[in-house]
């Protein structure tokens, strides 16, 4: 198997996308480029199995057909989370060690980006990608700032060298077209009042409601690795994909890139369940100038239409406290946060000592005052 790797032509040092100039930019010379460099190969070495790629068509081409063939593959090509790839760093000579759905990586020693390009062919070749808008200086503003409002956040994730553990990953996602029909039937209720000479009159009136409609969604996400939280990366949402482009490897260069272990049809559930949301929501919001609303009936259908596969731009940290995993995710496109922190319960018990006793200070003063 074989890397790629993208070198400046001016010093031969390595190049990465840079998400504020959105151009290629050396780290060594400072030289920029647009889209003129060329990539080039590296011999590399497998330590595990090498896995044959599906022989069909490109997705543009047929993406039913290539995701039925790709689910008809036997358990023994199929990605095993715990098999790894060596590969020999071009750099520096250093062994690299990945699991088998890593696309992109760093050297560990010299950091010096790599690409591994037979895991970004055929059906595993994304269609699309949406390159990162948010720089890793700012991703790591935003998460300092989030810090400085949670006083009872543990010091392990305020270190330096905790938060420069925050990486930038292209995330493989599904992006569907879908069309929905949906209908919606309540029970409606009216109140008005009037006066009448002496008397307060209330009238309610009941009225049966009914709705129906279709409509259209684009590019409605669901993640594709297994690696991720789903609920973690539907909260992070949404992304503007007016901004995707075609894909090119050259966008990985310098971030770390999973590729795909759940087919469109494994993440399809979790699509026509969000498309059925929004439908039912969309038809509630049209029903207006009721006092009460009773549903009494709702169905919806979606229509599959042909996925399209993409690689999104997240910004990740991770920490472990306590024998527990905490993810903390910045949408590295428009700086969108989600994380849950964990709380220093020392910390906690402290701050309400304080607390109480600041407020029992208060009160004796103001008894003494009073007195």
């Amino acid at each position: 198997m074989s890397v790629v790797v993208y070198k400046c032509p001016s010093c031969g040092a390595a190049i990465s996308f840079d998400a504020d100039a959105q151009k290629w930019m050396c780290q060594f010379c400072g030289s920029s480029f647009d889209k003129d460099v060329k990539p080039e190969s590296v011999d590399g070495e497998a330590n595990a199995e090498e896995i044959s790629e599906p022989a069909c068509p490109e997705w543009e081409t047929s993406p039913k057909e290539c995701s039925e063939q790709e689910e008809s593959l036997g358990e023994q090509e199929q990605f095993a989370a715990q098999e790894v790839d060596t590969y020999i760093c071009p750099d520096c000579g250093a062994k690299l060690m990945t699991d088998q759905t890593t696309t992109a990586t760093f050297c560990a020693f010299c950091h010096n980006p790599m690409i591994i390009q037979n895991r970004l062919s055929g059906v595993y070749k994304p269609q699309k990608v949406l390159p990162f808008k948010i720089s890793r200086e700012k991703a790591l503003e935003i998460f300092k700032k989030k810090l400085k409002k949670r006083f009872l956040v543990p010091k392990i994730f305020r270190t330096d060298a905790q938060i420069e553990e925050m990486n930038g990953i292209y995330v493989p996602f599904w992006l569907f077209d879908c069309e929905a029909w949906g209908g919606f039937h309540a029970k409606g209720t009216q109140v008005s009042s009037y006066r009448s000479g002496q008397y307060h009159v209330t009238v309610t009136n009941h009225y049966h409601i009914v709705r129906e409609g279709t409509a259209l969604f684009h590019h409605v996400p669901a993640d594709a690795s297994k690696k991720m939280d789903n609920a973690m990366m539907d909260r992070l949402e949404p992304y503007q994909y007016d901004d995707m482009r075609d894909f090119d490897m050259s966008y990985l260069s310098g971030f770390l890139a999973e590729m795909y272990d759940e087919s469109d049809r494994d993440v399809w559930p979790r699509i026509d369940e969000k498309v059925k949301e929004s439908m039912q929501n969309m038809l509630r919001d049209t029903v207006k100038g009721f006092a009460a609303v009773v549903p009494l009936h709702q169905r919806h259908t979606v229509t599959k239409k042909h996925p399209s596969y993409a690689l999104l731009p997240v910004w990740m940290l991770s920490c472990r406290y306590k024998e527990k995993n905490y993810i903390y995710a910045i949408n590295g496109q428009n700086g969108r946060v989600v994380g849950d922190l964990p709380v220093d319960v020392l910390k906690g018990v402290l701050c309400s000592l304080a607390v109480s006793v600041g407020t029992f200070l208060l009160c004796l003063a103001g008894g003494l005052l009073w007195a």
